[in-house]
């Protein structure tokens, strides 16, 4: 999640009063990641409907006295015109309105709002009070769905201000999106939102990065370096430019669906270098152990075996020759090593007819 900051907010309104627009940073910083409002989608779905039902950040309770409300008791308000309407008035970003839902949001948050309504007035409790009522009626998932019609039904209970709320998740995409885009060069010492953003334009440019998780490991370091070389940008700086990668076209790959091992091999490949030596190893040392055998097929390999020879020589006069036998131990050893190295080779065949290595 990208820090909301209060630049970010005074951009979206010319009807904000300056002084809430950090506390209220402050309190979205604080609660979003806790009601996981951390994609770009929530963030604007949320602010487009805190904008309308704040009037543009201007208020945290609505302009009218509540005493429409006094005895609405649907809303947990009592009967009898005793004030509640008035107490329990519309406050907080989504203007939490009634005693039911006062208390509900109290209840939440620990505290007695019941006695102290006015608390969700001030910028911590009303972005507090929105998250609670954002997560209760599950409108992440439709926030994900780009769904603003039934997020603003939520909401609003209708669809009042559904033009203006549009108007603002349009403003709020565009400030985003905007307020995301790195400047300067991006390293392995930068947000992992930059990094991220510069992995997904190299690998649309076919310069695979492995996955794109906003961290700086070997791949997208040889990423970076294989785009500047083929650029002609400095590359003894690890830096890069988004702006540099936005530009530049993809990079052509060769047809590889026909490309083998030995098109491998002639490119220098280490991965099939490595592998051709541990089948040479294997081969040799299979040889090798085979030699030693025909030499010495029936002698025992040490004193220690001729010192024991007593004590087993009723079974060594049958199956002796086994362990004696160099060939029957390293046998199984070049085997493998011929197959492991055949694999590697095959692998990285593999993963460079899909594009997945230079």
């Amino acid at each position: 999640m990208k820090p909301i900051t209060a630049k970010l907010l005074a951009s979206l309104s010319t009807k904000e009063k300056p002084e809430l627009m950090a506390p209220l940073a402050a309190a979205m910083n604080e609660f979003f990641p806790q009601y996981d409002i951390t994609t770009e989608k929530r963030q604007e779905h949320f602010l487009a409907q805190a904008l309308h039902e704040a009037d543009g950040f201007r208020t945290l309770q609505e302009y009218a006295s509540g005493n429409a409300y006094d005895t609405r008791t649907d809303l947990g308000n009592t009967a009898a015109k005793d004030g509640d309407g008035r107490k329990y008035k519309g406050r907080g970003i989504f203007q939490t309105t009634g005693r039911t839902n006062y208390a509900a949001a109290g209840k939440v948050m620990g505290l007695n709002l019941i006695a102290n309504p006015t608390l969700l007035a001030t910028p911590r409790y009303a972005v507090w009070s929105a998250c609670i009522y954002w997560q209760s009626r599950k409108l992440n998932a439709l926030a994900d769905a780009d769904n603003v019609k039934l997020i603003t039904k939520k909401i609003n209970g209708g669809y009042n201000g559904l033009a203006d709320r549009i108007k603002y998740l349009e403003k709020c995409r565009a400030a985003i999106i905007e307020d995301a885009k790195p400047t300067g060069l991006i390293n392995a010492g930068s947000q992992p939102a930059q990094i991220k953003m510069l992995q997904q334009a190299l690998t649309d440019r076919n310069y695979p990065v492995g996955k794109v998780d906003g961290k700086w490991g070997r791949m997208t370091r040889d990423a970076v370096m294989s785009f500047k070389a083929d650029n002609f940008l400095d590359v003894t700086d690890p830096s890069l430019a988004l702006a540099d990668v936005m530009l530049a076209g993809p990079k052509v790959i060769p047809t590889r669906v026909n490309a083998t091992v030995a098109d491998l091999r002639e490119e220098g490949s280490t991965t099939v270098a490595t592998g051709d030596k541990l089948k040479i190893a294997g081969v040799g040392g299979t040889v090798m152990a085979a030699g030693s055998s025909a030499l010495g097929q029936f002698e025992e390999v040490s004193g220690y075996w001729s010192r024991l020879k007593w004590a087993w020589e009723p079974f060594s006069d049958t199956f002796g020759w086994i362990f004696t036998n160099p060939f029957i131990f390293v046998l199984p050893i070049g085997i493998i090593a011929f197959y492991y190295g055949g694999k590697m080779q095959q692998k990285r065949l593999e993963e460079y007819k899909a594009g997945k290595t230079q």
